[in-house]
């Protein structure tokens, strides 16, 4: 098969995409990648699709660092989807990374410069299951017309 890479740019449009803006967004996570830090660390790339609003089919990512230090993060991730393994001890990488794929939830995505190249990025954080980012939504418009 060829690959016609004139009619590729030509239908490409615009890729230099800007970062969402700061809110929270429900997602789906479709890729889970193990991997390694500059220092050797174990670390796991979580690619999450925004699944609801304007927004939708949009990306962010997150890096997960395996460091004693770090496992909170990843802990609260799991949490979110409502994964068994919260309960499990001593698990594989790899079967973290396989019990992510699929797992939806709620992220508050921030705005922060890169540190690299200087440019805006999203940063994920504040993992909530979509029940309760539902009941924090319920929350807020009350308090909002109160």
């Amino acid at each position: 098969m060829g690959v016609n890479f004139k009619k590729v740019g030509e239908n490409a449009g615009n890729t230099d995409f800007q970062p969402l803006p700061e809110d929270r967004y429900n997602v789906k996570i479709t890729a889970a990648v193990v991997g390694a830090t500059k220092n050797n660390n174990e670390m796991i790339t979580v690619t999450f699709d925004v699944v609801e609003g304007k927004y939708t089919n949009r990306k962010l990512w997150s890096n997960f660092t395996l460091t004693e230090k770090a496992f909170v993060y990843l802990f609260s991730l799991l949490k979110a989807i409502g994964s068994d393994l919260i309960d499990s001890e001593d698990v594989e990488t790899d079967d973290i990374a396989k019990a992510l794929v699929g797992g939806q939830c709620s992220v508050m995505a921030s705005i922060e410069s890169n540190t690299q190249t200087g440019k805006p990025r999203n940063t994920v954080s504040s993992f909530k299951s979509l029940e309760e980012a539902g009941e924090l939504a319920t929350m807020t418009e009350t308090k909002l017309f109160d």
